[in-house]
Order: C-alpha cells, then sequence, then structure tokens
C-alpha cells in the first residue's frame, strides 16, 4: 500500500532533528509492514503548533489525501497530527471521508480499525490535556516573574530586555538568566518623545507618519512599508510610557475551526498593575495634553461602524472613503505593498499606499477608470471563450451548492410543519362540524 508521512515539531526548545528521527521512525513501521513509502509525500511542519489546522505540511498533506495520491498516513503519534481532540478528530474525518487511514508509530493504532476508535479518543484528550496543562504551568511561571518584578516577553519600541540576576544552564546546556528587565533604549525612546510632542503641537497621525517614513526613522519591525498610522495610535495611546505597565489583560484563545488565536479580554481582578517611573518617557503634562487632543480627535470623528459624530448629516466611513472595485487587489511592484485610490481628484487616482506614507519611492498614480478599463477589457478578452465561460458557471455552481446546500433539508421540514397544522386544522374544523363543539367555543354574548 502506498504510504505517506506526516512529521512536525512546535517550537524551539525542539531539535530540528526531530523531524528526522520522527521520518525515520515511520520509515521502520513502514518495512515491517510492507508499506510503500512516497518520497514525494513526505510532509512537515518545522515550529508548528499541533492546536492550528492552517500549517503548510497539513494543509499540503489533506489536499493530496482527497486526490487519493496514498491510502496511509504514517505519523509518529497522533500529537504530532494534532494536539487538540477536536481538531485531530476533524484530522481523521477528512482523511476517512478519502479512504485514507492513518497509523500511528508510537501509539500502535490504525484510524482504519474500529477496535482502535476508543484508543483514538482517549489518546486525542490525553494529547489535549498535556497542552491545557503546559499553558497553565507557562502562565504560572509568567505570573510568578511580573511578581519578581522581571519582564516577560513585553516587547515595547522604547525599550529593551536585559538579563539580570543568576545565569544557570538549561537542559540542554544554554545560559538562562534569573529574569529579564525592562530598561529605557534612549534611540527609541527618543523618537517616542518626538511623536507626542509632533501630537501635542497639532500634527495629524498620518503627518507623523510621513515624517517618520521621509527620514527613514526605523521602527521596531524591520519593514518596507515603514510606519503605518495604526502604529503610530497605538503608540500614543500606550500607558507604558508614562511607568504604568500591566499585564494579563487578554487571553489567547485558539479558533476550533482554523486553529488561529484571537486575544479575549480578562476580568480586571486578574490583572497585573506595576508603576516604576524610571520608566517613563512621557512627562506628565505632555501626555495629559495628548489624552486632550486624542479626545478632541474622537470627538469630531468618532469612527467605529455605523457611529457618528455631532452633526447629523455626517456619514459613516465608507461614504467618505469609498471603496472601489479594484482597491485592495492590486500591489505595488516596488515595494510589494497594496494600491488602492490615494486621490479622488478628477474621478480618483490609484497609487501605492506607501509611497503616500513616504514608505515608497514608487510615486506613480494612474486615473482608476483608465486602470479599470483596462483590467475589465483584459479580463472581457481573457475569458470570451466557452472553456473559460464553462469553467467560471461551474465554479460558481458548487459555490452556491455549498452556500444553499441547507434549503432542501429546511423546506422538508418547513413542508412536514405545514403538513402537519393542515391536519390539525381539519380536525378542528370537522369536529366543529359535528357538534361537538364546546361552550368554551361557542360566541359569546353580543357587546355593548
Amino acid at each position: 500500500m502506498r504510504a505517506a508521512i506526516y512529521a512536525r515539531y512546535s517550537s524551539e526548545n525542539q531539535r530540528p532533528e526531530s523531524i528526522e528521527d520522527q521520518v525515520a521512525a515511520c520509515r521502520r513501521l513502514a518495512v515491517q509492514r510492507g508499506f510503500t513509502i512516497l518520497e514525494e509525500h513526505i510532509y512537515t511542519d518545522q515550529a508548528q503548533s499541533g492546536a492550528r489546522k492552517d500549517r503548510p505540511g497539513l494543509a499540503t498533506l489533506l489536499a493530496a489525501g482527497q486526490q487519493r495520491a496514498f491510502e496511509i498516513v504514517l505519523v509518529d503519534d497522533l500529537s504530532r497530527l494534532a494536539r487538540d481532540n477536536y481538531l485531530m478528530l476533524s484530522v481523521l474525518a477528512e482523511l476517512h471521508f478519502a479512504d485514507v487511514h492513518v497509523v500511528s508509530v508510537a501509539d500502535g493504532l490504525d484510524s482504519h480499525d474500529q477496535d482502535a476508535t476508543l484508543g483514538i479518543q482517549i489518546r486525542g484528550i490525553f494529547n489535549e490535556l498535556q497542552l491545557q496543562d503546559l499553558k497553565k504551568k507557562t502562565l504560572r511561571g509568567q505570573i510568578g516573574q511580573k511578581q519578581r518584578g522581571f519582564s516577560v516577553g513585553e516587547h515595547t519600541y522604547g525599550y529593551t530586555s536585559v538579563p539580570v540576576g543568576a545565569t544557570r544552564l538549561d537542559k540542554k546546556g544554554r545560559p538562562r538568566p534569573e529574569g529579564f528587565k525592562c530598561e529605557i533604549l534612549p534611540r527609541e525612546a527618543a523618537v517616542v518623545l518626538r511623536v507626542f510632542q509632533a501630537y501635542a503641537r497639532g500634527l495629524s497621525v498620518i503627518r507623523i507618519v510621513r515624517m517618520l517614513n521621509t527620514e527613514a526613522v526605523p521602527g521596531r519591525m524591520r519593514t518596507s512599508k515603514g510606519w503605518s498610522p495604526a502604529t503610530v495610535s497605538r503608540l500614543l495611546d500606550n500607558q507604558k510610557y508614562i511607568g504604568r505597565w500591566v499585564w494579563n489583560k487578554q487571553e489567547a484563545r485558539r479558533d476550533p475551526r482554523t486553529g488561529r488565536r484571537r486575544q479575549f479580554p480578562k476580568p480586571e481582578s486578574e490583572w497585573i498593575r506595576h508603576e516604576d517611573e524610571s520608566l517613563r518617557i512621557v512627562p506628565r503634562d505632555l501626555w495629559e495634553a495628548v489624552r486632550l487632543r486624542r479626545q478632541q480627535v474622537r470627538c469630531s470623528w468618532p469612527g467605529g461602524k455605523g457611529r457618528r459624530g455631532f452633526s447629523a448629516n455626517q456619514g459613516g466611513r465608507v461614504q467618505h472613503f469609498p471603496t472601489h472595485l479594484l482597491s485592495g487587489a492590486m500591489i505595488c511592484g516596488t515595494c510589494r505593498a497594496t494600491m488602492a485610490e490615494v486621490s479622488g481628484k478628477a474621478g480618483g487616482y490609484y497609487g501605492c499606499i506607501a509611497a503616500t506614507k513616504g514608505a515608497c519611492e514608487n510615486k506613480l498614480l494612474v486615473r482608476r477608470t483608465l486602470v479599470e478599463k483596462i483590467i475589465l477589457d483584459t479580463l472581457r478578452a481573457r475569458l470570451s471563450f466557452p472553456a473559460a465561460i464553462d469553467y467560471t458557471l461551474r465554479r460558481v455552481e458548487e459555490e452556491i451548492g455549498k452556500l444553499y446546500a441547507h434549503i432542501p433539508e429546511t423546506l422538508r421540514l418547513k413542508e412536514t410543519e405545514l403538513n402537519a397544522e393542515q391536519r390539525r386544522l381539519a380536525n378542528f374544523v370537522d369536529f366543529i362540524g359535528e357538534g361537538r363543539g364546546s361552550r368554551t367555543l361557542a360566541p359569546g354574548p353580543p357587546r355593548h
């Protein structure tokens, strides 16, 4: 039988050689059972969490499985496939639907074996409990470090972490200090102070962004797109710059469908607050001045979907900044940033978003109507033949079928309910017609 191999390791604490070890274990089992390993179907994910489904190697494996490229998937153990029980069962279900079964080397389990169903369930629960236990221990350790006054990976522009305390070697021989503490980084702190001063003087966030990008002021993230309005806005609202550090305000949860993390607020009672005047970058009077101006700006343009300002005639953001057919669908050939309408004059012009912030040299502007005409004419020319139209219609039909697959069943249920009500109504009429109606059904005396 044709077999594929899947291997994964999750973090930097594991050796990259772990992939090779897992593949080697799968090869040994294949020899014992007479499976044929397909070399082009060895899939790996490095430094990828087992709670995520959007892993490149796993996605490719599932796609190949749907095409029946192999009959068996070998894994060193089921936790390599997924740490989350729900995710593991959904992956096994997808492969089972394609008539592909999973064989785990260390667990000795085969998803094709009905007797192994309970073992797979138990193993999945055990792997998930291990993940939850690791999360609890990590959080407990971080809380302990915070209570001792240490930093726990709070990377913030304007500060740097320095090791403090005694240094010891971990299990792999790497030096580990007792902890880390934040210190002000003078070069970045000067930029923070400059941003606050510029905003207090009346410069808008957009003008500050252009100023920083024009002068090529380096940010924390080394990216060709430079500073952005969102980055500057977060900087202006960050209380750490007045020495007020609040930790554990949010928790990350994984979407069970995709495995991606999303942040959710925690109760205020779980927050850990720490104030350190030595970490203050922005003076109190400057901070208050910026807070006042931020409030004034929000009052004149509150932002957010469906919100309005004081004027009854003020519309939503989409009305003032309308999207267009190709906005966000093009990228700049110079910096790879998004192309969108950057000027509203004469019907609008498309240009590089990064260039408007001074982060790209591509200053070319093209009339929106001209761009749309060229691209639409090209698409029309490429799609105006039977094969392309047939393909497009088939894809549209498939998508519509997926979106409305529930409708036949819904209609059947509604028809069943309607038939039941019609039978009840007919029985009710027959009941009265036969003279068996009660006084409660008889008409009452006329009202005056």
